[in-house]
């Protein structure tokens, strides 16, 4: 699926928000309890009340206690808007838990990254961290439009980071135009980096 997909997906799921948001609640229903595991319902759970649940105090409940703590369709839909809207913005972060699930999803704790401190990796070793991520299938090949004062470098970092990603050059460059001709932007002070980012 394409990120223009996701991004249509989206909106249509915000668009369901807006329209239910006032409806009447009801319990959740049984379609989406059938589409949801326990680790869902936890996940959900967690979320939706942090300071009420705990996820080994929920692991203890059966479904229909687990059910009952999401309380109606809305909630799960709530969450599925978060989660998109999450992923439509995740880009490599070489954060600990990243690396953990790469490491350890492709059976990998021995490569030299896995133990070396992320605050010493050079150019080098984060370059051979994204191959390896893509490598792994954890990654996409995505556009972003990025101010001209960004080094193509130093496209990763945090604070350089765009908001929004592009599936194609042409899509971004598109962008860049309609910033200009809007005049929230001036000619030459936006550029367009190829980047991988999280599925």
């Amino acid at each position: 699926m394409t990120l223009k997909q996701q991004r249509l997906l989206l909106y249509f799921f915000e668009v369901l928000e807006t329209n239910i948001r006032d409806a009447d609640a009801h319990p959740i229903s049984q379609s989406v309890k059938d589409c949801l595991t326990r680790d869902d319902c936890i996940d959900i759970a967690l979320w939706l009340s942090p300071e009420r649940y705990h996820k080994n105090q929920l692991e203890t409940f059966d479904d229909a206690k687990l059910h009952k703590a999401l309380v109606t369709d809305y909630n799960v839909l709530l969450y599925i808007i978060n989660k998109w809207q999450l992923r439509l913005s995740e880009s490599i972060s070489f954060s600990d838990e990243e690396i953990d699930a790469l490491f350890t999803r492709t059976n990998n704790q021995m490569h030299y990254l896995y133990s070396k401190p992320t605050k010493l990796w050079d150019s080098y070793d984060r370059s051979n961290y994204i191959s390896l991520l893509n490598k792994a299938g954890f990654t996409i090949k995505a556009y972003g439009v990025y101010s001209s004062e960004v080094k193509e470098s130093d496209k990763y970092i945090m604070d350089s980071l765009p908001k929004k990603f592009y599936d194609t050059k042409e899509e971004a460059e598109t962008e860049i135009a309609r910033l200009v001709q809007n005049k929230i932007f001036n000619e030459g002070d936006l550029t367009v980096y190829s980047l991988y980012k999280i599925k």
